[in-house]
């Protein structure tokens, strides 16, 4: 065996012989696949006009460039992604939905200790950045726990899920720019549903309760 590798055009796995030992030890004269390198100069389309032109009448061919088996790839790769970009949304819905939820129940049982707080001078801009601060908290921790989970979960789509879906081994790797981009949109989209939460309850603390 000479190497490894990883060929997307075909969803079972394969061995290539050199076509002599086929036919000296099987007598296969078959051919089922030709792989045609093309200089940048010629035209991909008159080419595979060309070969259809020739070909198609007597045999049922296919023509495909490695764009093409790309664009496929790429293709089927993210429709079996589509739910899991859906998670995505759903669980920042849950997020907000959780973190307003959680700091309004929290403003309303601490009524009395913010009216104390307001009583002696404490400002509702600063009290609204106190739970800012704390839906922060709540921010972090969540996306730190959401980093672990994704990252087994993702692990177990890859080396599991794919191969039995679609058939092909594809490489586990971890795009960190993107979990930092998603990990800052929840920290701001945190804050600023904290400040909010904070914002409507707040204004409904009356001093004298």
């Amino acid at each position: 065996m000479s190497a490894v590798v990883a060929d997307y055009s075909c969803d079972q796995p394969l061995i290539f012989l050199d076509r002599s030992w086929l036919k000296t030890f099987w007598n296969d004269t078959l051919v089922d696949g030709i792989l045609l390198f093309l200089d940048k100069n010629i035209d991909l389309a008159e080419i595979r006009k060309e070969i259809y032109d020739r070909l198609s009448t007597r045999h049922q061919i296919f023509v495909y460039s490695a764009k093409d088996i790309r664009k496929e790839v790429t293709r089927a790769i993210d429709q079996m992604f589509l739910l899991v970009h859906f998670l995505e949304v759903m669980a920042l819905v849950v997020a907000i939905i959780g973190i307003f939820n959680t700091l309004w129940s929290e403003v309303l049982d601490r009524g009395r200790e913010i009216s104390l707080l307001l009583m002696i001078g404490m400002l509702s801009s600063q009290l609204r950045r106190c739970f800012a601060i704390e839906a922060s908290l709540l921010g972090i921790a969540g996306a730190v726990l959401g980093i672990a989970g994704g990252l087994a979960t993702s692990y177990y789509l890859i080396r599991q899920m794919v191969p039995i879906i679609v058939g092909w081994s594809l490489p586990y790797t971890i795009d960190w720019t993107g979990i930092l981009r998603f990990c800052g949109l929840i920290f701001i989209v945190t804050i600023l549903t904290g400040y909010v939460a904070s914002y409507i309850t707040t204004r409904k603390v009356v001093v004298g309760d």
